[in-house]
C-alpha cells in the first residue's frame, strides 16, 4: 500500500529486498513529482536518504562474506536513510544497532520499517552540520 505525503505529493511504498536469505520491508520513494524535486533542490531540501543506495548494497555483500566483522558489535550507521544496512547487521549479530539520519522522513521510516521488520533498532535523529547539538541533548 502506498503512503502519500501529502505535504508535498511525494508517495512512499514498501519494497521488499532479499538480502541473502532473509527479506526486507523498506520504506522508499514510489512517485516524485518533478516539480516537487525542483522545489526541493532550490530550498536545499534533502532527499537522498529516501532510496536504497549501491554504497550500502555493496557493504552487504561484503558482511556477507565478513559476517563476523559486526557480530557482538555496537553500530552506528551514519545517514542511514531506508536502515536495510543496519537491520542486515542487526541480523548478523550486533548487540545493538543505532539508525541515524537528518531527515524526519528517514526517521519515520525507518523506525515503522524496523518495527514491520521485527527488528530491535535505535532510531536517532543526527544534524551531521551541526553533530555537537546531538552529543549536548
Amino acid at each position: 500500500p502506498k503512503m502519500q505525503d501529502d505535504e508535498d505529493e511525494i508517495e512512499y511504498e514498501p519494497e521488499e529486498f532479499i538480502v541473502g536469505e532473509k527479506s526486507y520491508s523498506i520504506t522508499t520513494v514510489a512517485y516524485l513529482p518533478i516539480h516537487v524535486l525542483m522545489k526541493n533542490q532550490g530550498q536545499g531540501v534533502e532527499i537522498s536518504g529516501q532510496k536504497l543506495w549501491c554504497g550500502s548494497l555493496c557493504i552487504i555483500q561484503y558482511l556477507i562474506n565478513y559476517p563476523t566483522i559486526v557480530a557482538n558489535s555496537l553500530v552506528i550507521e551514519l545517514g542511514a536513510g531506508t536502515g536495510l544496512l543496519g537491520m542486515f547487521c542487526k541480523d548478523l549479530g550486533a548487540f545493538k544497532v543505532v539508525l541515524t539520519d537528518h531527515d524526519e522522513r528517514c526517521i519515520r521510516h525507518m523506525t515503522a520499517d524496523s518495527n514491520r521488520n521485527r527488528i530491535e533498532t535505535s532510531v536517532a535523529f543526527l544534524n551531521w552540520f551541526k553533530p555537537l547539538e546531538a552529543i549536548e541533548n
